[in-house]
């Protein structure tokens, strides 16, 4: 409390004192007062960023508070006992069970063995396990004073599975490598052994296995192999300079002190250019070795008989340049060894237009090289004069040590010599062919010639014999005969024996009876015998097939020669004709043929002689007999031709027996019984219109009264021209065509017939030319039939009669489709005429013909697939006389055509229609004949 003073002054003064300290203090109060503003400002910002950290923090501690929660990896507590505290739900990957190493645990007891395992030390310890097909490592952190181990997971299932595509990849490549045949040595780029193999261990005696060997430092591991070599400081040298330079060196040779020699290969092993090793391979060549030197001893051994035996040898590659030559090549070829390495073979020897077609072969050949095809071919070079020079080449390929072909070699002879010898002996036979040519003519000409003459001698012969005749004018008249025939005799035995001496006889392959020939040949034979008294005997053997197939006409001449022969030479007793079946099967039969007789006989020593050309007996047996010792040697030609053989047993003055044995098809005897019914066809001669065409006035003459005789009216042409030029104004019934003739032959007069004029009259051939093919190229150029002269009369009447029938039954058939009497596309008119109310063989006739007809439809369907157009003629032309004979006249003239595709280029589209069109008629002509058969077949009322 304040003590007031007793003066004013003093109060006065003490009043301004106080109120100086007043405002000293309010100042003072104010000044900290802002102080004190300044400062709590600052405190309220201090409080304020203390509270953003503060809450920043709780944050950041709420965020750490949930990362184990949130971790995609297992996280979790456990105690020490192995008791899970906390875990995360990330804890549901691991599967109930769990392994570590060949361990496997539940899940629970998973925990303890960790708990059991982290606490024998209280350190941090890191465990792999595999929970299905998961893999994790899981970081154990044990806190020993909180009482609990922190567990913290990881899958490592992506490394595991790449660790163990890299160790079976390692183990492949370690199998790899121990199985290959080479000893294999893998160094990293700090040159330690990564992979080795036990081979490579063998080839160097080392005393260790591969896997000891692995990790080794590789200077280090080649001292090992060191005493395997004397100069092995030499190959270190070597070692350093390959991995200095790294670059792939190949085929490095190395031979060991025991003789061995090894191979060596170093293969630098690079990433973008960066080096990561090499690869060492090493091969045992010794063997090899010691094969190429001794193939080299033997090439060179081979080499040196070559050149001794004057053969030439080159080697080419595969462009064809010379690698080798030796001398004798070069002395076959004028170069020297220098001028031909590294040439090609065909700018050298091939100069001219032959490169052309040589380029071609040689391609042909390499390929054949390539297939490790050796051949021969022959072939003309130009030598270094330019002169032509023949060689045999044979050749064969050329391969290196891995099989890789990489040329030729071949061994040349020198063949010019022979070459030459070979053209003068084409020139040769081109001589002789034309000799026998010539000769072929010559025989031609002189069988017309005489043929001819003769045609008109026997012929006026047989008709004189017919007029009233005294016995002196018949005793003249059997001496011309006589004289004739047997003259004709020997033109066909020299004709036979010609045409068997140039191969070109031909066999016939047609049906025919035994039964039949006996009968032509004792029929023939009989008068001769029975002017001398002699007894003509046949027996065949009745289980001979009644059809067989083969040639008759040559069965024919070999029994007519051999008894003719038998009654020749035998004055009184018997001649007999015998057959004996040895052997068949179901196809064909064996026949045995003996001709026997009671004659003079053969001397034992003079047997094995008859059967030679121009040989008998003696001459004696010559000039009292007669004949030109051809027959036995043509007949034995024959039967050798037909495949069979012939021997003769004799005694003198008791006679002689011929065997001869010959093999047979079994034929058909259906179609034979249709032939013999066309061969019995009656005389349709009378008031019919024939041409004859014959240069011959007496072969004219004597045709005409033959002819006439039978009351056919007869027109003359005396040359092929003049037979055209009738038939353009006049139709014929038949035409007798000669073929030797002037201005216009019959080949040509009877092409003209026919494809010019368009005729289809029946024309046969009178021809006297026996000459091989006469038949053929009569048939081919359109004629019908063909008749040798000189011909029998009764043969000319019939051949004309069979001919003028068909004809006959043609027009009909023709009248028939014309008037339209009757919708059949089939005609039995002819059939039924040939089998003379034959019920049964009529019936017979269709059935063969449905058989045969179906039959070649399905066959000529598979040779029109097949496009085997070669086929088409000789089944059609089988069939052709089958639809001739049954009146089918829609398809005669496509049959014809059929028959001639294989002979020229046919258009594919036509065929198409024949075959199409040949099918839809025989169904529909087969169905109907299976009507007509059973028609035929019903009992007559």
């Amino acid at each position: 409390m304040t003590t007031i003073p007793d003066d004013i002054l003093e109060l006065k003064r003490l009043l301004a004192q106080e109120r100086e300290a007043r405002k000293k203090a309010e100042a003072e109060l104010e000044e900290k007062s802002y102080s004190l503003y300044v400062l709590n400002e600052r405190l309220k910002n201090v409080n304020k960023l203390l509270e953003d950290q503060v809450a920043k923090r709780t944050q950041e501690m709420k965020s750490l508070a949930r990362m184990p929660l949130e971790n995609p990896e297992p996280v979790l507590r456990i105690d020490f006992d192995g008791k899970i505290i906390f875990c995360n739900e990330a804890i549901n990957k691991i599967a109930s069970d769990l392994q570590v190493g060949e361990e496997r645990y539940p899940f629970d007891q998973f925990w303890e063995y960790i708990a059991l395992n982290v606490c024998d030390t209280y350190t941090q310890k890191e465990i792999e396990a595999e929970t299905g097909n998961h893999y994790f490592s899981f970081t154990c952190v044990p806190l020993k004073e909180e009482g609990y181990i922190n567990i913290y997971g990881r899958s490592i299932t992506s490394q595991k599975n790449i660790e163990h595509t890299l160790k079976a990849t390692a183990s492949r490549l370690t199998t790899i490598i121990s199985s290959i045949q080479s000893a294999i040595l893998v160094v990293d780029e700090t040159d330690s052994v990564l992979l080795v193999n036990q081979m490579f261990c063998d080839y160097f005696d080392i005393p260790l296995s591969p896997n000891q060997l692995i990790g080794m430092d590789a200077w280090k591991m080649r001292k090992l192999i060191q005493r395997q070599f004397d100069d092995f400081k030499v190959i270190q040298n070597q070692v350093g300079k390959l991995i200095e330079e790294r670059q792939v060196i190949l085929d490095i040779e190395m031979e060991t002190k025991d003789g061995r020699v090894i191979e060596r290969d170093y293969i630098p092993i690079l990433d973008n250019k960066e080096y990561l090793g090499s690869l060492w391979k090493f091969q045992d060549i010794t063997i090899r070795k010691k094969n190429q030197a001794l193939l080299e001893q033997s090439e060179e051994k081979y080499r040196n008989i070559i050149e001794n035996m004057n053969l030439g040898l080159i080697e080419v590659d595969l462009q064809e340049r010379i690698a080798y030559a030796n001398q004798s090549f070069c002395l076959m070829t004028g170069y020297t060894s220098k001028e031909l390495i590294g040439k090609k073979t065909t700018e050298i020897f091939f100069r001219d237009n032959r490169l052309g077609e040589i380029g071609q072969n040689l391609e042909r050949i390499q390929s054949r090289r390539r297939k490790a095809i050796s051949d021969a071919y022959e072939i003309c070079i130009k030598n270094k004069e330019g002169n032509d020079v023949w060689l045999l080449i044979s050749g064969a390929p050329l391969f290196d040590d891995n099989k890789n072909f990489i040329g030729t070699i071949g061994i040349h002879l020198d063949i010019t010599d022979q070459k030459q010898m070979e053209k003068d002996l084409r020139d040769a036979i081109s001589k002789a062919q034309a000799s026998v040519k010539a000769k072929e003519i010559f025989l031609a000409n002189m069988s017309h010639e005489i043929r001819t003459p003769m045609n008109a001698i026997l012929g006026m012969s047989r008709l004189l014999h017919k007029t009233s005749l005294n016995e002196q004018q018949i005793s003249f008249l059997k001496a011309i005969t006589t004289s004739a025939e047997n003259l004709l005799v020997i033109i066909n035995d020299i004709l036979d024996f010609s045409k068997i001496e140039a191969g070109k006889m031909q066999m016939e392959h047609v049906d025919f009876t035994v039964k039949d020939i006996l009968k032509q040949v004792s029929d023939i034979i009989v008068y001769k015998a029975e002017e001398k008294g002699l007894h003509i005997k046949t027996h065949i053997d009745n289980r001979i097939s009644k059809a067989l197939k083969g040639d008759p006409y040559r069965l024919n001449q070999i029994l007519l020669n051999l008894a003719g022969n038998a009654v020749k030479f035998t004055h009184q007793g018997s001649v007999k004709i015998e057959t004996r079946l040895l052997a068949e099967t179901e196809s064909s039969q064996c026949i045995e043929f003996i001709v026997s007789d009671t004659g003079i006989g053969i001397e034992k020593e003079k047997q094995s002689d008859i059967f030679k050309s121009f040989t008998q007996e003696d001459n004696s047996v010559t000039r009292k007999f007669g004949g030109t010792g051809l027959g036995l040697s043509i007949c034995k030609r024959l039967i050798e031709l037909m495949g069979g053989s012939i021997s003769v047993f004799s005694e003198k003055g008791k006679g002689t027996t011929m065997t001869f044995t010959l093999a047979f098809e079994i034929g058909n005897s259906e179609t034979l019984e249709q032939e013999e019914k066309l061969e019995e066809a009656e005389n349709m001669l009378p008031d019919r219109q024939i041409l004859l065409v014959e240069d011959n006035e007496f072969n004219r003459m004597l045709a005409i009264t033959v002819l006439s005789n039978q009351g056919a009216i007869v027109t003359e042409a005396v040359n092929g021209l003049d037979a055209v030029q009738k038939v353009q104004k006049k139709d014929f019934d038949l035409i007798l065509m000669d073929i030797q003739m002037p201005e216009m032959n019959g080949f040509e007069a009877t092409s003209y017939i026919r494809s010019h004029l368009n005729k289809q009259t029946p024309i046969i051939a009178l021809t006297a030319n026996a000459i091989k093919g006469e038949k053929e190229r009569c048939l081919e150029v359109g004629m019908n039939d063909y008749l040798s002269k000189p011909f029998e009369e009764k043969d000319l009447i019939h051949r004309c009669s069979v001919w003028l029938f068909k004809k006959q039954s043609t027009m009909d058939i023709k009248v028939a489709e014309t008037l339209k009497t009757r919708e059949k596309l089939y005609d039995l008119s002819q059939l039924q005429l040939i089998s003379r109310g034959d019920k049964n063989f009529v019936c017979k006739m269709i059935q063969l013909f449905i058989n045969s007809s179906s039959e070649a439809v399905n066959k000529f369907k598979s040779y029109h697939k097949n496009r085997e157009f070669d086929r088409f003629y000789s089944l059609a032309h089988q069939l052709k006389p089958n639809i001739e004979n049954m009146g089918i006249s829609s398809l005669r003239d496509e049959i014809r055509e059929i028959e001639q595709i294989s002979h020229r280029n046919y258009n594919l589209e036509r065929l198409d229609y024949l075959m199409s069109h040949f099918e839809e008629v025989i169904v529909q002509i087969n169905q109907e004949l299976h009507q007509e058969l059973e028609h035929l077949k019903e009992p007559v009322s």
